[in-house]
């Protein structure tokens, strides 16, 4: 759902915490698995980002430079066909543009998986163009001069901007936005809506996997260093 903002003493935590478990090193030296991106607040090789996960405690949202060895891009490349180098691409790309609008990331995610299955060439037979399916007819002063929403760089921010422009017309409420955004606002029981929040959840879930085996994978090696430093 909507990101809530991370008060600065959160984010400080996080940073020192990340900061003691992995130091200043990579988190692989093996080019096929994921690392972090570096940041300007973070030692080189990290970057954190904040988000709420529905009512739960934030969970840290990466930026990712490789392609293999992250259960939910594995996961979705083999349900869905695509290569986890793509769909880490689109990854990178949602988280960039969710942060701007404090939109969380699994949930332009999930719509993604819905509206398009991760086909960056996907065209509906009512015209609806890209990743996120956006109508250029409706959506048309979005696009820049020689945009095309079959770029996945256009399709997530215009398709970003198009929720957010309906998360405040529904002045907050979540369900009523994805309803609007996939044109059912008179379906009264929200299937559209329920079906992309488990989505996303499923999608919490293998990233937090993902942060939690490379924490546990991690902090013995550094925590024998320190010993010995």
């Amino acid at each position: 759902m909507i990101r809530t903002k991370t008060s600065l003493p959160l984010v400080v935590g996080a940073m020192l915490f990340v900061t003691a478990v992995f130091g200043v090193r990579e988190l692989s030296q093996n080019p096929t698995e994921y690392t972090l991106e570096k940041t300007i607040a973070l030692p080189p090789s990290l970057e954190l980002h904040s988000a709420a996960q529905s009512s739960l405690d934030p969970v840290n949202i990466v930026v990712l430079n490789s392609s293999l060895q992250h259960p939910m891009l594995e996961h979705l490349s083999q349900e869905y066909m695509v290569q986890p180098n793509e769909l880490g691409q689109i990854w990178n790309l949602v988280v960039q543009e969710t942060q701007t609008y404090s939109i969380d990331p699994f949930l332009m995610m999930a719509i993604i998986q819905e509206e398009s299955s991760y086909q960056r060439m996907a065209r509906s037979r009512v015209g609806a163009l890209g990743l996120t399916q956006v109508m250029p007819n409706v959506h048309r002063a979005r696009l820049r001069s020689g945009e095309n929403l079959t770029d996945p760089t256009v399709s997530i921010r215009v398709g970003t901007q198009v929720l957010h422009e309906y998360i405040m017309l529904e002045k907050g409420n979540i369900p009523r936005a994805l309803q609007r955004y996939n044109g059912s606002l008179k379906d009264s029981r929200q299937r559209y809506a329920r079906h992309i929040l488990a989505e996303k959840q499923k999608l919490e879930a293998l990233h937090i996997q993902f942060l939690n085996s490379t924490i546990a994978a991690r902090t013995p090696h550094t925590s024998s260093q320190n010993v010995k430093a």
